[in-house]
């Protein structure tokens, strides 16, 4: 047995419709966010790693004695600079990352971890 009449249902459909509203155009923008990020990580991220491991590979053939114990990543996106950074760093044990975007804060800080797992004694991941 209904205990709502067909106006009330009609009526509370449509302030539940007025209520989304507001938050359509904001799911809308952070829908279009997630994408973007997504694009970027499958589309940018491989070319911008391969770009940065042939430059610290090549540091490390010109400058084999040096090992760095530290990084600092300014826009780092996900982290790209410190993977290939990693190839050569056994002896990195701090790392700093800045970038404004909360997204590659959240996946950077987790693909840290798994690279580093516990020979780190800081992992940075900042939002500037």
């Amino acid at each position: 047995m209904l205990t709502k009449t067909h106006g009330q249902f009609v009526q509370l459909n449509f302030q539940t419709n007025t209520d989304l509203i507001g938050i359509k155009p904001l799911m809308t923008h952070f829908l279009k966010m997630q994408m973007i990020f997504l694009r970027y990580l499958a589309l940018r991220t491989p070319v911008t790693y391969a770009q940065l491991y042939g430059a610290v590979c090549h540091i490390d053939e010109m400058l084999p004695s040096w090992r760095p114990t530290s990084i600092l990543d300014i826009g780092s996106g996900p982290g790209t600079a410190v993977w290939a950074a990693s190839e050569i760093g056994e002896s990195i044990n701090e790392i700093t990352c800045l970038d404004s975007e909360s997204n590659f804060s959240k996946i950077g800080k987790e693909i840290l971890k798994i690279l580093f797992q516990t020979q780190l004694n800081c992992i940075g991941y900042l939002l500037i």
